[in-house]
C-alpha cells in the first residue's frame, strides 16, 4: 500500500453530485451567478484541488435521467436527482489549461460507445493534458440510458461486462498500435512516421471488429489510467483484471479492511501485482472549525434531501419503483442485478440498526461513502486511521460546492501534510506517475 495517501474527488457536471439537494445548501455556488455552467467555475475547482495536492478530479456521468420512480422522470427533474448532467469531457482540457499536475478522470460507457472512438478520445486527451487523464470504465445500468440509445431494454449485467472485457482489449491494442519511436518528424526527408512501426490490429471478436491502427500518435502515458468502480462480484472481477485504480465504497472500517483483502486476492488471481492497483475509498468529509459546527452542516445536508427526490434517486440506482413500496417496511438484502453489493451497505444505519426504506432513501441520497464529520483534527484523525488500515487514499464525495473542497483543502490538508500523510509537492509528471509515486522526468 501507499506510503502517503492519494486524494481525488468525484464530481458531476450538474447542480448536484451524490447528494440530492446539495444545490440548496447554504453557500452552494457562492460567487458564481451561472452556477456550474461556466469554465470559470470549473477552472476554480481545478485550482483548488491542485492547491490541495489532489491526484485527480474525477467526473462521474449519466446518459439519461432516472424514470423508475412512478414510471416517470417527474421527480428526478423536479428535485435534481442526479439530473440534469452536462457532458464532462469538454471540461477536461479547460481545467488542464490552468493546472500543471492535477489529473482528470472521465467516464465513458463500454455499452453505448465504440472502442475506436474511446481510444481516440482518451489518446487525444492524454496529449492535451500532457499525460494527466484517466478513463472511468462503466457498463451503464440505467434503463433510461438504454432507451436514449435505441434499446428497448438494458443489456443483461454479465453480458455488459463480457462486452467490456473485449472493449478494453481492443482499446489496449489501439493504444499500442504505434510503436513508441514510430514518429520521425524528419522535415528534410519528408518522412513523418516509420510505417513499419504503425500496425493494424485486425481485431475480430464476439462483439467488436476493428481494423486499426489508431489515428493518435503515442501519448505521454501511452494509455490513460484505467479506473473502475464495480461493486458486484462480476464488476470486481473486471476491475481487478483491468484497472490501475479502483474506486470502492464501504460504510465502516472493518468491512473496508475485509474488502481491501478481497481486492488484493482478486488482483493476484489475475496474475497482477497488488502494488500496481490503487484503491481509493469513497468518503464524504464534512469539516468545520469545531465538531459541533460540522454536525450542523451534516444536519443541514439531511434536511436538504427532499423525500421524493431521494426516493427517485434510489429507485433509479436500484432499478425499482419505491413509489409502490411501503416506505415504513424494513430494508432487507435482495438480489438486484449488478447492484446487490451496493444495496447491502444500506440496510442498516451507522450504529447497526435496521432501517426503513424511507430512512434508507434519506441516508443514501445524502451522499454515498462513509461520512467523516468534525473539526479539521477530527477528520484528519479518522482519515489517518482508515488510511493505515486499508490504504491507498480517498475519493472525496462533495456535500456542497465548491465550499466543501475549499474547506477541506484549507483546514484538513495542512494537518495531513504536517503528519507526513500527504505530499507537499507533486513528484510525478503524469497522473500515473503521481498515483504510483514515480519521480518526474528531468
Amino acid at each position: 500500500m501507499s506510503q502517503q495517501m492519494h486524494l481525488a474527488t468525484i464530481l458531476l457536471n450538474g447542480p448536484m453530485g451524490h447528494a440530492v439537494g446539495q444545490w440548496r445548501m447554504q453557500g452552494s455556488f457562492a460567487g458564481y451567478s451561472k452556477k456550474y455552467t461556466t469554465l470559470e467555475y470549473w477552472q476554480d475547482v481545478a485550482r483548488t484541488l491542485e492547491r490541495g495536492r489532489f491526484d485527480m478530479a474525477f467526473f462521474a456521468d449519466a446518459l439519461g435521467g432516472y424514470q423508475n420512480y412512478g414510471g416517470s422522470i417527474e421527480a428526478t427533474a423536479k428535485f435534481a436527482a442526479q439530473y440534469p448532467v452536462h457532458d464532462p469531457i469538454p471540461l477536461l482540457s479547460a481545467m488542464a489549461a490552468v493546472t500543471k499536475h492535477l489529473g482528470f478522470g472521465a467516464t465513458m460507457s463500454t455499452t453505448y460507445f465504440k472502442p475506436y472512438h474511446v481510444a481516440r478520445l482518451f489518446g487525444t486527451l492524454d496529449h492535451l493534458t500532457q499525460g494527466r487523464v484517466g478513463w472511468n470504465i462503466v457498463t451503464s445500468f440505467n434503463e433510461a440510458e438504454a432507451a436514449n440509445f435505441g434499446l428497448t431494454d438494458a443489456i443483461p449485467h454479465d453480458k455488459r461486462y463480457d462486452m467490456a472485457d473485449e472493449f478494453v482489449e481492443v482499446c489496449e491494442k489501439l493504444w499500442s498500435s504505434w510503436d513508441p519511436d514510430a514518429v520521425l518528424w524528419d522535415m528534410e526527408s519528408g518522412v513523418f512516421a516509420d510505417p513499419s512501426k504503425v500496425h493494424t490490429i485486425n481485431h475480430h471478436g464476439e462483439y467488436f471488429d476493428v481494423q486499426g491502427p489508431s489515428q493518435v500518435i503515442p501519448s505521454p502515458q501511452g494509455k490513460p489510467v484505467l479506473i473502475q468502480a464495480g461493486q458486484s462480484d462480476r464488476g470486481l472481477e473486471f476491475g481487478t483484471k483491468h484497472a490501475d485504480l479502483l474506486f470502492a465504497i464501504q460504510q465502516n472500517l472493518d468491512v473496508m479492511t475485509q474488502a481491501r483483502q478481497d481486492i488484493t486476492r482478486r488482483v493476484e488471481g489475475h496474475g497482477r501485482d497488488p502494488e500496481k492497483v490503487k484503491v481509493l475509498w469513497g468518503i464524504m468529509p464534512i469539516v468545520a472549525r469545531t465538531d459541533d459546527q460540522a454536525k450542523e452542516i451534516e444536519a443541514e445536508l439531511y434536511r436538504c434531501v427532499p423525500p421524493e427526490g431521494g426516493l427517485a434517486m434510489v429507485s433509479g440506482h436500484f432499478g425499482m419503483d419505491l413509489s409502490a413500496i411501503d416506505l415504513d417496511a424494513i430494508v432487507e438484502p435482495r438480489k438486484i442485478e449488478g447492484l446487490d453489493g451496493l444495496l447491502s451497505m444500506f440496510t442498516e444505519d451507522k450504529i447497526g440498526r435496521k432501517i426503513t426504506f424511507a430512512e434508507m432513501a434519506q441516508i443514501y441520497a445524502s451522499g454515498i461513502g462513509m461520512k467523516v464529520v468534525g473539526s479539521p483534527e477530527t477528520v484528519a484523525d479518522r482519515l489517518e486511521e482508515m488510511f493505515h488500515a486499508a490504504g491507498d487514499g480517498f475519493m472525496l464525495v462533495t456535500s456542497y460546492m465548491p465550499g466543501c473542497l475549499n474547506d477541506f483543502v484549507d483546514l484538513v490538508v495542512p494537518i495531513l501534510q504536517d503528519r507526513g500523510l500527504l505530499r507537499r509537492e507533486y513528484t510525478g509528471d503524469t497522473l500515473r506517475g503521481n498515483l504510483f509515486d514515480q519521480v518526474a522526468r528531468t
